[in-house]
């Protein structure tokens, strides 16, 4: 579904009941419900099974299902009798500054890839809208970064479902396991054995998601490690070296050059010059 562009500096964001929510035994979404809603409602499934029937398109509703739905459409749920739903919900409206009108967007339907952060943000701005006239500000700038987030075009890898989807997953995992401890030595036949996969299995499926092999990302992290050290502290070209665990400076130095087009030296003089200071390596 194409969605416009908002233009977020001209909106004003109205935060309105939200909540936490495990649907009772015979709950459904229907008719009574679509006609009485007069704002906007973001729904995140976190829990259960169903089905949602927004205007003629089907979904199945299960964890990581999101939806912004809003006034003037058909919104017709039923759930899983034997896995009840799991919902977090937070009503909203979104004005313009100038004229005071609702913005009128179409509505938005996700399959987050990220649950876990999500879940745990809609569920703090739930909280803090109860709370004093400074959290409920706090909640309002939370749902505006979610909104934002939310409101841009997916990706095609953010589209993915199925099987796709789980190598999504597994591989932006490994991926940021490997951003968060750059100079572990990491071996690729390991990381497969983890994500469940054969090497060359897991090699294809890592390359296809993030864009490069395991190895090159791995030595692409270890080189942006190397550029955050050089900038930021005071140690030695041979001890970035030792902290990155490369076997000598000589092959530290090759490698760096090879991805940066420069030495470290170089980079940490160019950087320190651009930023009217200097650490003495």
């Amino acid at each position: 579904m194409q969605v416009m562009a908002l233009d977020w500096d001209n909106l004003k964001l109205h935060l309105g009941s939200c909540g936490r929510v495990r649907c009772e035994p015979g709950w459904s979404l229907g008719e009574p419900w679509w006609r009485r809603l007069q704002d906007f409602d973001l729904w995140l499934v976190w829990a259960g099974k169903g089905q949602i029937r927004i205007d003629d398109q089907q979904f199945a509703l299960h964890p990581g299902f999101c939806v912004w739905m809003r006034p003037g459409h058909r919104y017709d749920a039923e759930q899983d009798t034997a896995d009840r739903l799991g919902v977090n919900y937070i009503h909203f409206d979104l004005t313009d500054i100038t004229t005071g009108e609702r913005c009128d967007v179409p509505s938005i339907i996700r399959y987050v890839s990220d649950l876990t952060y999500l879940q745990s943000i809609t569920s703090r701005i739930n909280e803090l809208s109860r709370g004093t006239e400074h959290e409920r500000t706090v909640a309002l700038q939370l749902l505006r970064g979610v909104l934002m987030d939310l409101e841009r075009p997916a990706t095609s890898q953010e589209a993915r479902s199925g099987t796709d989807l789980h190598h999504y997953r597994v591989s932006r995992a490994i991926a940021q396991r490997i951003r968060e401890d750059p100079s572990r030595n990491w071996s690729v036949a390991e990381l497969a054995e983890e994500a469940g996969y054969c090497s060359d299995h897991f090699s294809r499926v890592f390359r296809e998601v993030i864009g490069q092999s395991p190895r090159e990302f791995i030595v692409s992290c270890r080189v942006e490690r190397a550029q955050t050290l050089l900038r930021e502290t005071s140690l030695s070209i041979e001890a970035i070296a030792r902290a990155l665990r490369y076997s000598s400076v000589f092959f530290f130095s090759r490698q760096f050059k090879s991805h940066t087009g420069i030495s470290p030296s170089q980079w940490r003089r160019k950087t320190d010059s651009a930023a009217g200071h200097g650490y003495q390596p």
